[in-house]
């Protein structure tokens, strides 16, 4: 397993490396003209453990803090989510809930809702940092922070 992230050579594209062990994470950071995207690639495991869902959260959490534009892709899979009324049944603690107010909390704005097909793509266009977001693989989704 592993993530992997192809770009063109003329992009200005450097690896971030964060603090937090999660498995299964690629943060890279793109110096734009007048601006920096931040972009994690996550992929968590169906049978991830308490522990490394505890580490997503706080994976993310320390993601958000880094200073530019923000966006998290990846394939979470959180089947009990409902992402039409954006909730979960069950308590507080579970993951699903904990992601779910993390995504609230940060002001993250969900780009695609819904899987589309088996290849994932992300592009990212520097006029006025506006972004292209185009079909994720099965369970893949796509957050962008709202400034």
């Amino acid at each position: 397993r592993g993530i992997v992230a192809y770009y063109k050579e003329e992009l200005h594209i450097s690896e971030v490396t964060l603090c937090t062990p999660f498995k299964e994470a690629l943060c890279i950071k793109l110096a734009l003209t007048n601006k920096t995207m931040n972009l994690l690639s996550v992929y968590r495991s169906p049978n991830s453990s308490g522990a490394n869902n505890d580490l997503l959260i706080q994976l993310l959490e320390e993601f958000i803090l880094l200073r530019g534009e923000h966006v998290i892709i990846g394939d979470f899979n959180f089947p009990d989510i409902n992402w039409n009324t954006f909730s979960c049944n069950g308590s507080a603690e579970k993951i699903e809930n904990k992601f779910l107010n993390f995504l609230n909390d940060s002001f993250l704005l969900q780009h695609v809702d819904e899987p589309s097909g088996m290849h994932s793509s992300v592009s990212v266009r520097e006029e006025g940092c506006q972004s292209n977001f185009k079909r994720p693989g099965s369970g893949d989704y796509v957050w962008r922070q709202h400034h």
